[in-house]
């Protein structure tokens, strides 16, 4: 299992070597990654959010699943 390889080293370079676009300072940031994320959904709903395969989630579609497992989470709790 341990010499199974998954991707050919011409993938494995082009991956390892692609540098990351996506880099931002947070340096004067002071919000929570809860309000950034609330932004994105607000400034930009049908940009992806995720992708996995071919599969991808909206902001917009994203932030309601996300509102669906809060309302469940909250309804479960027990109050002390």
């Amino acid at each position: 299992v341990l010499d199974l390889q998954l991707l050919s080293e011409t993938e494995v370079s082009s991956i390892l070597q692609v540098p990351n676009t996506t880099i931002s300072t947070f340096e004067n940031w002071d919000h929570s990654i809860i309000y950034a994320f609330y932004l994105q959904c607000q400034s930009h709903p049908s940009n992806t959010a995720v992708q996995f395969e071919d599969r991808s989630l909206s902001y917009f579609r994203l932030a309601a699943l996300v509102s669906q497992y809060v309302t469940a989470l909250e309804a479960s709790v027990v109050p002390v």
